[in-house]
């Protein structure tokens, strides 16, 4: 029996141990603290801003443009005649004066035509002072016989048809002495302005005929080049100002032209409107970069001044014409009104309120109202960091 008892006291002793390892578990259960569900931190999002301000700022469009001669001419033969003589200067790229001596044809048949001109006219002056004495006989006669005649008659009788035929024929001389001296001049090939000569077709000993191609030239003191530019702009362009004309030979370097006129037509191809620019000595070093017929140059147009808008950057502006600003530390979307759209530039007259700053960053999926922190800028507010 007491072996039984021992075993029944070792057994509650054991059940009484497991009871208070249970009561004291729940007891730490029931009065642990209960985790609960903390909201997650927003975390405002790390921004680039710039300013946005009305400024004076003045549009432009970039385009590009062929350049042509201003003056350009094929120099032909109006007379016949063997090629006597070519100037030595005259080879294609030569720079010359207006007026040069490019090429002399043989003269000797037109100063022989010239002479035999002068002789007749000689002969018409001299029939002329005959008629006209034997009409001044004749008046006398008639105005001593005392005689009435019809009008017919009295024209006749003073010579006045043969008057008319010698003053004819002393005119027709006179005009027949002008053209031998026009024909003499013209077997001199002179430059028509002061320019450069592109290509020579004669050589001393051949033959020209009238009409054939001796050289050609253009003028050195103005070149033109045809410009593009949409019509949008159009109404912008400030006509006074410079146009600044670049290469991409030329570096850094520039020089400037002037506008001409705006043409009547749009392009046919891209229907847009097209104006005329003015290079001066385009090749004289003195004035800028050379320019050369047929070069392909870029020219930036400049437009009338805006002289209060907000200028933003193209790829600030969204499709539909709103803008993303930052205005207390969120973003806002404004939808400004618009005054030119350019490539690179946007103005706006009004649309933005005041403490605005202009979004620089992209963000994505950005929303109405979304806290941001602007860089270099401190806020109140702590958040972390967002990349």
């Amino acid at each position: 029996m007491t072996d039984r008892k021992k075993n029944l006291a070792l057994a509650g002793v054991s059940i009484l141990i497991i009871l208070a390892s249970f009561g004291a578990w729940k007891l730490i259960q029931d009065t642990a603290p209960k985790p609960g569900k903390k909201e997650r931190e927003k975390i405002a999002r790390l921004v680039d801003a710039t300013p946005l301000e009305k400024v004076a700022s003045r549009a432009s469009w970039q385009t590009g443009g062929a350049v042509t001669a201003s003056d350009s001419v094929t120099l032909v033969a109006q007379v016949s005649g063997r090629v006597e003589q070519v100037s030595a200067q005259a080879v294609p790229g030569a720079l010359l004066k207006k007026g040069a001596l490019l090429a002399q044809l043989e003269k000797g048949d037109y100063e022989l035509a010239l002479e035999q001109a002068q002789a007749t006219l000689a002969q018409a002056k001299a029939a002329l002072a005959i008629e006209e004495g034997q009409v001044s006989l004749a008046q006398e006669e008639y105005a001593l016989s005392g005689t009435e005649l019809s009008t017919s008659d009295r024209a006749l009788v003073l010579r006045e048809p043969q008057l008319q035929v010698a003053e004819a024929d002393m005119a027709s001389a006179e005009a027949a002495v002008k053209q031998a001296r026009i024909n003499l001049a013209r077997t001199e090939i002179r430059m028509p302005f002061d320019g450069r000569l592109s290509s020579r077709a004669v050589s001393p000993g051949s033959y020209a005929s009238a009409g054939s191609e001796l050289f050609s030239a253009v003028a050195t003191s103005e070149f033109w080049v045809e410009a593009k530019l949409p019509r949008s702009f159009l109404p912008l362009l400030d006509r006074d100002h410079e146009v600044i004309v670049s290469h991409s030979a030329w570096g850094n370097r520039t020089r400037t032209a002037s506008i001409l006129n705006v043409l009547p037509g749009v392009d046919s191809g891209d229907r847009q409107a097209r104006v005329i620019l003015s290079l001066k000595s385009p090749l004289d070093p003195e004035y800028g970069p050379i320019v050369l017929v047929n070069d392909f140059v870029t020219l930036t147009l400049a437009g009338r001044e805006f002289d209060d808008a907000y200028q933003v950057r193209r790829d600030r502006v969204n499709d539909d014409g709103s803008v993303w600003v930052i205005n207390d530390l969120k973003l806002r979307k404004r939808q400004p009104e618009l005054l030119y759209s350019g490539r690179d530039f946007v103005w706006f007259s009004e649309g933005f309120e005041p403490g605005d700053q202009l979004l620089a960053s992209q963000v994505d999926a950005a929303v109405e109202g979304m806290p941001v922190r602007v860089s270099g800028q401190k806020s109140d507010e702590s958040a972390g960091d967002q990349p």
